[in-house]
């Protein structure tokens, strides 16, 4: 698996991918459909699969006074993804600056100019983008205008018993 720290340190060739975004604390059974997901489509496309994740958590930046004990280290985190076989994970530094990008400039930034994203991977509660004012339409909206397919995952939903 590729490990990336920031936007930066992807090789200017790198891509095509097919992407998703999240904390991915626990790597839960939500997490893990979405990230299977987003491996089958990566293969159907020859594309590298792509987890985009955060440190430090946002928690951490817009409500420093809480309790922000992490389930997973970066590195618990990073490996787990592996093991489910994402073929790249790349870390972007969260920070007040980062978080003040409308959603079109993070759409832009990170999905576009700095991967590549022949498609998108999310589950239906995804947010980004300043004031987590993005939305699945949201991205839905600028995938068609930026030429990238997004694919929605429904919510995990254990069986009956």
């Amino acid at each position: 698996m590729q490990y990336f720290e920031g936007l930066e340190s992807i090789p200017a060739g790198f891509g095509p991918c097919v992407v998703t975004l999240g904390n991915f604390d626990g790597v839960h059974r939500g997490h893990q459909r979405v990230l299977q997901t987003l491996c089958a489509r990566a293969e159907e496309l020859g594309a590298t699969s792509v987890a985009l994740t955060f440190d430090p958590h946002p928690a951490v930046v817009h409500r420093p006074e809480a309790d922000h004990s992490q389930i997973m280290s970066l590195e618990d985190k990073a490996a787990a993804l592996e093991a489910l076989g994402v073929g790249a994970v790349v870390v972007v530094r969260y920070t007040r600056e980062f978080s003040l990008q409308s959603p079109e400039e993070f759409i832009r930034s990170v999905f576009v100019e700095g991967l590549h994203a022949r498609c998108v991977v999310v589950g239906p509660d995804a947010r980004f983008g300043r004031g987590n004012t993005g939305s699945v339409e949201t991205l839905k909206t600028l995938g068609e205008q930026l030429g990238f397919d997004v694919e929605v995952v429904p919510d995990f939903e254990a069986p009956d018993g």
